[in-house]
């Protein structure tokens, strides 16, 4: 066997590891033909400690090595097959890198080495000449309530097509961890996040995962008979994040079907706006914002949760919030490789981002947000030229600074606490070529620049297609067919043509499209296949679907970003099956004191921006919109705060009558609730002291068309987002 003369490198690294003891042989050790392999194996984000708002948290845990085996897996013709183990041995930590030695055995036959790092002790049940499939079902560790905060089980993967003959062969490899791991940051300023715990993780940890792509896993890997039914205990926070508590195994993408009782999802507790007692809320893993992923977790993975806004009380008992759909806290989540951010170091001190690509669709006011992180105090931004040189009619930003580009095209706003820089499109682009820009980030001596793109508008790329249930009484868009009442005509027309009218939703109009087209049915049912051809679903007053129906709408809408549901109410019992599907309660309320014309519901004084203030307009802060008869079904401000839904309109409370919302929209989940008002038009009665759609197919300057032309382009705008 002829020997390969060692590097000078390699010699220094065996003068380093010399002192350290080698590990204790395995009785699988090759008893033949013995060569020495040297191994230098990279653990995730060695070099990047974690900080929070409190100060830097030590987790060495999560890159630390205490122990070596390899796997060799040997390909003789059958496929790779396990033939022995051997351990690492003169195990030594470098500043980036750990490095080891290793006995193999020669051989010119393919071969595979999988190293394992903290594992040793999962390794009992292989035997030889096994498949590598089954010995990637077989090491496996359990995952328990006490949750994992010993050093990390970890696994890389060296292929050798050609084998090995040779003695002081060098490989080099990076190590993954086989969980991954949750963060939550809390930036609402009406909110005291007090714990973070996990519900339906799973039992069992697959050490090694089906597949690697370049360092990377694409989908997760999970051993035969694992459970979701680890529910960990609260962990107690004491600031306002816990960085580093949280770590859980990987999960599949939960069927929509089973996502409210069976994904795995964090629930977080807390106090809201100074209440006595901790409510709580429930947050879910939906990657990059995709609700196809939902459910999904993957190892080596950071899950970043920030709560941005909590708009109300939440569940009283954390269980409970467990079983029921996201609601209340405004949640970014995160997702990235440690060692994807982007990194600069002088030697002292770092600084990263998230991105150095900020991507805004061609609307104006589309953000998108990246996370910076230092272990700095402060940092500054500038606008950059066309020569990357700073702006000179730029300004200078700090934390907790807004400014807006020289050229007019995006905005930024520097988050108070430095972790975020959010950046808006300020005008919708309709040039033909991309709208671009870039900033630069300087802390100390580091600096990094970012660079923005918009997207050109795709006019007339399509028609955004609506359903409607055609129904007798209110809202119905199905005003051509025989049968519908000359009252349920007369309500929705003047509206119909407002949509229809291309200078308001057309290719060159206010909103850029191809406009409209609507659809529908006599009845309120819709089969899966004829939901999924429309982008907007819209059931009104008094459309009643089945149950069946209603799971397929609640389907349906959850399983798009860029679909909507407009779902009508009125008294307790209306809608009953929908109501159930989405889990809401609306309360019954009949006005006594006033006549029905007086009865009106008002503008809610945090009702969102961009439909109170939006392209076709500012709607007047004392804007009322007139209710269509004395006896209405409510959803009161509790519960739309536990539903995520945004008031637009609202009634006052009245005697034991609750104040309630007629109008709102939960935007995380692409649903307008409309209740018992004058939605499209003018009641047939002449007299009320609400608004009233105008009869023209222009959008006017009063109120109810403002505020009905803004929400509709809300509408396209999420269909049309890409």
């Amino acid at each position: 066997m002829k020997v390969k003369q060692i590097s000078l490198y390699f010699i220094l690294l065996l003068l380093i590891t010399a002192c350290n003891e080698d590990f204790d042989y395995s009785h699988e050790e090759p008893d033949k033909d013995q060569i020495t392999a040297y191994l230098t194996v990279s653990a995730p984000s060695m070099r990047i400690p974690q900080k929070t708002r409190s100060g830097n948290v030590e987790l060495e845990h999560e890159t630390n090595i205490e122990e070596i085996v390899v796997l060799v897996l040997e390909n003789t013709g059958d496929g790779f097959r396990y033939k022995y183990r051997t351990n690492g041995r003169s195990l030594s930590k470098g500043d980036e890198f750990y490095i080891f030695n290793a006995l193999l055995s020669a051989s010119d036959n393919p071969l595979k080495l999988y190293i394992l790092a903290n594992s040793k002790s999962y390794l009992n049940n292989i035997s030889p000449e096994e498949t590598e499939e089954n010995i990637k079902k077989k090491i496996n560790r359990a995952f328990t309530e006490e949750g994992i905060y010993t050093d990390f089980p970890m696994f890389g993967e060296v292929s050798l097509p050609n084998g090995i003959t040779e003695e002081g062969e060098t490989f080099r490899t990076a190590l993954v961890r086989s969980i991954a791991r949750v963060d939550v940051v809390n930036f609402a300023e009406n909110f005291e996040l007090t714990s973070v715990q996990l519900y339906r993780a799973n039992n069992q940890i697959q050490i090694i995962p089906e597949a690697l792509d370049d360092d990377k896993v694409t989908s997760p890997s999970i051993p035969d008979g694992a459970a979701a039914i680890i529910n960990t205990p609260a962990q107690i926070v004491n600031g306002s994040s816990l960085m580093g508590g949280i770590y859980l195994p990987e999960s599949a993408i939960t069927p929509e079907s089973n996502r409210r009782e069976g994904a795995t999802c964090v629930v977080i507790g807390g106090i809201y706006r100074g209440d006595t007692t901790p409510t709580y809320y429930r947050m879910d893993f939906v990657p990059d914002n995709k609700p196809e992923l939902s459910g999904q977790v993957l190892r080596n993975h950071r899950y970043v949760f920030q709560i941005e806004k909590v708009l109300g009380p939440g569940w009283r008992e954390p269980g409970e919030a467990s079983t029921h759909d996201s609601s209340q806290a405004e949640v970014i989540i995160k997702e990235w490789n440690s060692d994807t951010m982007h990194m600069v170091f002088d030697g002292y001190h770092y600084l990263g981002v998230s991105t150095r690509h900020v991507h805004l669709d061609y609307h104006e006011g589309f953000s998108s947000t990246v996370e910076v992180d230092t272990d700095l105090d402060s940092y500054k931004v500038y606008w950059l030229n066309d020569n990357n040189e700073r702006d000179p009619l730029g300004s200078e930003m700090n934390w907790g600074d807004t400014s807006v580009s020289p050229d007019g095209l995006f905005s930024m706003d520097v988050s108070p606490n430095g972790r975020t820089i959010k950046i808006t499109s300020q005008i919708e682009n309709q040039d033909p070529d991309p709208f671009t820009g870039s900033f630069r980030i300087e802390a100390g001596r580091m600096h990094v620049q970012v660079w923005i793109e918009q997207d050109i508008a795709r006019s007339g790329a399509r028609h955004i297609y609506l359903f409607s249930a055609r129904v007798e009484e209110i809202g119905g868009f199905g005003s051509q067919i025989l049968g519908v009442t000359q009252e349920a005509r007369e309500r929705t027309k003047h509206f119909v043509s407002k949509l229809n009218n291309k200078e308001n939703f057309g290719p060159m109009g206010t909103i850029h499209f191809d406009g409209f087209l609507f659809g529908g049915r006599t009845d309120a049912e819709i089969p899966v296949t004829t939901a999924n051809l429309f982008d907007v679903l819209h059931f009104p007053y008094p459309a009643e679907p089945s149950k069946t129906t209603a799971k397929t709408v609640y389907n349906w809408v959850k399983s798009s970003k860029n679909r909507v549901l407009i779902f009508h109410y009125d008294n307790t019992n209306l809608n009953a099956h929908l109501k159930t599907e989405f889990g809401l309660t609306t309360t019954q309320y009949k006005f006594s004191s006033v006549s029905p014309e007086e009865i009106s519901a008002h503008l809610h004084p945090e009702a969102p921006e961009m439909i109170v203030n939006g392209p076709f307009g500012k709607v007047a802060e004392d804007m009322k919109m007139r209710i269509y008869d004395t006896t209405i079904g409510l959803i009161t401000m509790e519960e739309a705060a536990r539903h995520n839904i945004t008031p637009v309109l609202v009634t006052q409370a009245e005697g034991n009558n609750p104040a309630g919302v007629v109008l709102g929209i939960d935007f995380k989940n692409q649903i307008v609730y409309c209740g018992d008002i004058d939605f499209y038009s003018k009641h047939l009665s002449t007299s009320h002291t609400g608004e009233a759609i105008s009869e023209s197919n222009a959008i006017e300057g009063n109120n109810a068309d403002i505020l009905m032309a803004n929400l509709f382009a809300w509408i396209a705008k999420t269909v049309l987002a890409y």
